[in-house]
């Protein structure tokens, strides 16, 4: 049995001191580079109500 429930995005947080690099070769320092984010969501169980940090 698959239980599903809805939540909402209560936070996104770029984190600008972790660099992705996406290209093999760089013209400059920021070309194509991509900054990850941390997202913290709100969802309720069983009328229970729980916050999570997805990375």
């Amino acid at each position: 049995m698959d239980n599903q429930t809805t939540g909402i995005v209560i936070t996104t947080t770029k984190q600008w001191w972790i660099k992705i690099n996406r290209k093999p070769v760089r013209v400059h320092i920021l070309d194509g580079a991509d900054f990850p984010y941390i997202i913290k969501v709100e969802y309720i169980v069983n009328g229970k109500k729980y916050k999570k940090k997805v990375d």
